[in-house]
């Protein structure tokens, strides 16, 4: 059971998406804040966290907000809305990736692996089980989620074993390496 903790804003997340509103955030990454004007597609949830997916006037492109890092919510009332009312929460990874790097994904997990997984579900990303219950993941992921799926994976210790992309195994590397500097 994953702990639920307040988010304040999702009230204003889902009725900007349902009214196409556009708003205002102060988003928290990284301990940096930066303001932008979004327009929500709709909210989810996902391993005890809410995501905003939404379209960005910033980057003028497709990005998902973590709800919790959201500080503050006010209307924009100098964006014009742009017309998303051909995309929705189970048809809005299509999108984002079309307008992203993608990468493909390839992962062997081992039974525990595989029980994990199954409480999970990543569009574009399929699990495959075999007879004596372990398992691989193969799909496509953004290159924008490298570093979302590399502090996923961690989780799963020695349950996973990511064969691909490079640049996922590059990022799992550096982050074990910053972990085991911490007890040098």
């Amino acid at each position: 059971m994953h702990q639920q903790e307040e988010i304040p804003f999702l009230r204003q997340l889902l009725d900007a998406a349902i009214r196409q509103d556009v708003i205002i955030i102060s988003y928290e990454t990284n301990g940096k804040t930066s303001n932008r004007s979004i327009q929500p597609i709709g909210i989810y949830a996902n391993e005890g966290k809410w995501y905003c997916p939404s379209y960005c006037f910033l980057r003028k492109d497709y990005r998902v907000f973590r709800c919790d890092r959201i500080k503050s919510v006010e209307r924009d009332k100098n964006t014009d809305p742009i017309n998303l009312s051909n995309i929705n929460l189970k048809n809005r990874f299509s999108i984002l990736n079309d307008n992203q790097e993608t990468f493909e994904l390839y992962v062997e997990l081992t039974n525990k692996g595989v029980e994990k997984y199954q409480s999970v579900n990543f569009p574009n990303i399929v699990l495959n089980k075999r007879e004596n219950g372990s398992g691989f993941l193969e799909g496509k992921i953004s290159k924008h989620d490298i570093n979302f799926f590399s502090d996923y994976f961690i989780t799963y210790g020695k349950d996973a074993i990511i064969k691909k992309p490079f640049e996922l195994i590059k990022c799992m590397k550096e982050k074990l390496n910053k972990i085991l500097n911490q007890y040098n």
